[in-house]
């Protein structure tokens, strides 16, 4: 707030290259190892959030700012309105046997938004900041074994699985997700209750719920 009792916001840009941070390649997805260093930088920021929210109470009180579930669904679906034709067109080059998955989809596409909506809806005791938009394109590596996230302009308020799911369907190669899906869940997890434990937290007891 300034001296005339304004609002005033601030943007600071660095450029990241300059630290040797390099983005991840979108054509080819994540590598595994980054696909780890990904989401144990995710489960830190999960982490952080579910102390504040414990030590100091309702996170969208705190800090009002947070993007609202019902934009983020607007945003999705305004993506699913644009992709869902281009995927018609490419899935009748494969040929007739995908006529039952096309018609699949298009029955799907009316009832996109409310399934979207349901999904974004923080679901208690897990509800946290999430960034929702967590794929590859928003993600930078360094040398280190360091993984920076990218573009927080969609910071919800939402559940984190939300983030984890998103990455691992957007911004992996089939063959990595099918082999290493349930190995990087648990990577996951473990980085979660790690670093919640640092900050005092036990999970498991705090939320009463089990590891996925």
């Amino acid at each position: 707030m300034n001296a005339s009792g304004k609002d005033e916001s601030m943007l600071v840009l660095e450029n990241l290259s300059k630290r040797g941070y390099t983005a991840a390649n979108f054509s080819t997805g994540l590598t595994y190892t980054e696909a780890k260093l990904a989401l144990r930088s995710i489960a830190r920021i999960h982490a952080t959030s579910l102390a504040l929210k414990l030590k100091h109470g309702p996170l969208t009180e705190r800090w009002p700012f947070l993007f609202q579930t019902s934009r983020a669904t607007l945003s999705y679906q305004a993506l699913v309105k644009r992709g869902m034709p281009q995927l018609h067109v490419f899935l009748r080059s494969k040929g007739p046997q995908y006529d039952t998955l096309i018609n699949t989809l298009r029955s799907l596409c009316r009832v996109t938004k409310q399934i979207i909506g349901s999904l974004m809806i923080p679901k208690e005791p897990m509800g946290l900041m999430t960034h929702t938009d967590f794929w590859c394109n928003n993600l930078m590596f360094g040398e280190q074994d360091q993984c920076v996230i990218l573009d927080w302009q969609m910071i919800s308020y939402s559940r984190p699985t939300n983030d984890v799911a998103l990455l691992l369907v957007s911004s992996l190669s089939t063959e990595t997700r099918r082999n290493h899906s349930n190995e990087l869940v648990d990577i996951y997890w473990k980085a979660l209750t790690t670093h919640a434990s640092k900050l005092g937290v036990d999970i498991e007891r705090a939320t009463r719920i089990q590891p996925i």
